[in-house]
Parts: C-alpha cells; sequence; structure tokens
C-alpha cells in the first residue's frame, strides 16, 4: 500500500512543478509582450502639443520653431527649415514602435549612447521659449542606427533610443537620426530648407508665371508659362501641359519648351553652399543689384534672386552640391525667405542665362539634373 501512495505522490507533485514552469513561462511571456510596443503612450501623445523641437549634441543647442504655418531655425538667422522633414521627424518620435531592451550600463556605449556622436531630441511646447526649462515635453538620446533589416522589415532602419528619465533604452523600427545626418555644410544645422526659393513661398507650389531676367547691362526679358487645353489623348501621351514664350520690349515670340521647363525647376530647388549673416545685405548686395531674377505666381508675393559681390575668391566651398570643392563664391539676397545666401560662381551663371537659350527649335537643356550635380536631388518641378 505505501508503495502506490509513493508513485502517486511523485507523480502529483511532478504535476505541480509542471503547472507552476507554465504559469512562469506564461507571466515571461506576458513581461516581454508589455516591453514591446509604443515608446510614446497614447494618454501622453493625446496632451501634447509640440511647437518647439530642440537638438542637442552639435556645438550650442539648435531650436526649431513654427513661424505662422513654417517651420524656421531659431537659432540660425531664423532661416527657413524644411518643413516636411520636420514634420516627419515629429511623427516619427510621437508614433514610434518598438522594445525595451535589457541592457547593462556598462555598455550603453555599445549602443552609440554617451560617445562623441550621441544626439539628444526634445519635443517642447508653446512655452519652450519662455520657460527657463524649455517646457520640454518629451526627450531622448540617439544612440547608433542599424542597417536596414531584411525579410518583412526588408528596407527600413532602425535605431537604439534612451527615454530621458525613464531609464530605459528601446530599439526602434525608426531611424530618427537619418533625417539629422544631410547637412549643406558641415557649420550648418540639419534640416534647413536647402533651397534658394523655400517651399515656404507661397508661389512654390503653383510655380511662376512669369520669370523676369535681369543680367548685368543688358535689357530685361522674361519668360512666360501658360497653360494649354490637352485632349484626353494628349493627357494620356503625358504631353506638356504649358507653352512658354518670350518677352521682351512688349514683343512676344515663342520659346523653346524644353529649356524653359528646364530653368524654371531649376529655380525651384537651385542649392546654395553657405548662410550669410542677413545684417550684412546691404555690404555684399549693391542698390541696384548686380543682377536680378524675378518670380512672378499667379496668385500670391513675387520673388527676387538678387545677386552681389563675390566672395572668398578660390576658397574651399563647404556644402556647395556641385562637385566644385574650390568653385568662388558669389553673394545672394532672396526676398522669398528675407535670407542672405553664398552660392557658387557656376550655379549663378545658371540663374542668369542669355535670352538665345530659350530661342525656338532649341533642345539643350544645361539645368538638367544629368548637367548640374547635386541640383536634383529631393526636388520637384513646379506645379
Amino acid at each position: 500500500m505505501t508503495r502506490p501512495l509513493l508513485i502517486v505522490g511523485t507523480l502529483l507533485a511532478g504535476l505541480i512543478l509542471w503547472d507552476q514552469s507554465l504559469g512562469e513561462s506564461a507571466g515571461a511571456e506576458r513581461r516581454q509582450r508589455s516591453r514591446i510596443g509604443r515608446l510614446i503612450p497614447q494618454t501622453e501623445r493625446e496632451a501634447m502639443t509640440v511647437a518647439v523641437v530642440r537638438l542637442e549634441g552639435r556645438g550650442a543647442p539648435i531650436l526649431y520653431g513654427r513661424d505662422d504655418a513654417n517651420w524656421r531655425v531659431l537659432t540660425t538667422f531664423n532661416a527657413p527649415a524644411d518643413g516636411q522633414a520636420l514634420d516627419s521627424l515629429v511623427r516619427q518620435v510621437l508614433e514610434a514602435e518598438g522594445m525595451v531592451v535589457d541592457v547593462d550600463t556598462d555598455n550603453l556605449q555599445s549602443l552609440g549612447f554617451g560617445t562623441g556622436g550621441s544626439l539628444r531630441l526634445a519635443l517642447c511646447g508653446v512655452q519652450a521659449l519662455a520657460d527657463p526649462a524649455g517646457d520640454v515635453l518629451f526627450a531622448l538620446d540617439l544612440g547608433r542606427s542599424l542597417p536596414a533589416a531584411g525579410g518583412l522589415g526588408a528596407g527600413r532602419s532602425a535605431g537604439y533610443v534612451r527615454a530621458v528619465g525613464r531609464g530605459e533604452t528601446w530599439r526602434l523600427d525608426t531611424d530618427l537620426r537619418a533625417a539629422l545626418g544631410n547637412l549643406i555644410a558641415p557649420h550648418l544645422p540639419p534640416l534647413l530648407d536647402p533651397s534658394l526659393i523655400p517651399r515656404s513661398w507661397p508661389g512654390h507650389r503653383g510655380g511662376a508665371t512669369r520669370i523676369e531676367i535681369q543680367r548685368p547691362g543688358e535689357v530685361l526679358y522674361a519668360l512666360l508659362r501658360r497653360e494649354r487645353e490637352l485632349t484626353p489623348a494628349q493627357r494620356r501621351d503625358g504631353e506638356n501641359p504649358w507653352e512658354w514664350f518670350l518677352e521682351q520690349g512688349g514683343v512676344e515670340t515663342p520659346a523653346a519648351p524644353t529649356p524653359a521647363f528646364g530653368y524654371a525647376t531649376f529655380l525651384s530647388r537651385t542649392p546654395f553652399a553657405d548662410l550669410l549673416d542677413p545684417s550684412q545685405t546691404a555690404r555684399f548686395i549693391p542698390d541696384p543689384p548686380q543682377a536680378v531674377v524675378r518670380l512672378i505666381p499667379r496668385e500670391g508675393t513675387s520673388a527676387e534672386l538678387r545677386l552681389g559681390t563675390r566672395l572668398n575668391t578660390g576658397s574651399p566651398t563647404p556644402g556647395a552640391g556641385d562637385g566644385s570643392g574650390s568653385a568662388p563664391l558669389v553673394a545672394l539676397e532672396s526676398t522669398a525667405s528675407g535670407m542672405l545666401f553664398a552660392i557658387t560662381a557656376p550655379f549663378a551663371e545658371l540663374l542668369l542665362p542669355s535670352r538665345d537659350l530659350f530661342a525656338p527649335g532649341t533642345s539643350a537643356n544645361p539645368w538638367a539634373p544629368t548637367e548640374v550635380p547635386g541640383a536634383g536631388a529631393g526636388s520637384t518641378p513646379p506645379r
């Protein structure tokens, strides 16, 4: 009798241990699932009104804030920022998903924290400029980026972050560093609008319908863009919906569409090499300017590109975007942004084409991205 009872007891104890093991395994699985989710809980996100973005880790802190509906770099001459990129960055932070990873404090450097390249990104509220503490809504340290994954996550990069004040290290399924890596010049902040005519200019969406070119010592001439009626078949074939004309001295003549469209597109994306202090505009832009390009949209305020004196002839050209590396620089004022820029001399020449380049029958397009390295990245033709 004793032996059967012993066997039953042993089996019962085994069942109890097995049940406990299953419970612990399920609990561990639940705990692991609880460590996967949103970086910022929904209740916190819904309470946030982001008005300023603060970036630390590249010298003095950089502040981006909204001016009406447009983003500007508040700490760099109030220059226009790349609004699309900033909106995307804020959205990525607010909607970021990933998982908390267990890492010892001693191993944080291996994930990119506490190194010379670490950055801190903070989303701040409407009192950010008045509050000594910066009205920080949420801040995180950016660790190292991870290469794009294969399989279901193919093409998507990732990265490590640490939520400031929370002691958690996350592996996110998005790389927040990606938008901060493109610099026009090493000394300029990231997320600047890269063009002389910023996207915030009211005429940018529709493009200019009249472009006036005043070359040094020559009579002003203009390029005119007019819409043409297309049949359904012509639309399907992708025919050009515009006609172009040259005007000088009140006389209009047809203009070659290929160079006219190429020039108008180039104006919408012309890059700059450097930003200059706008308070020095009178020093570098004479009155009247050396040359002027005026863009007149169908609606809204016109924009002028006013060329001035040459700068630092023969000096290196950081971030010139044209591969020259040592091209002379030319000062240029853009009324579309209120900024004073330095552009390379080759780009200054492309801004002031000869009237002959638009003569009927001309097909050459010196402003094509293949002809102007660095001028086509991230650009879109006028609509």
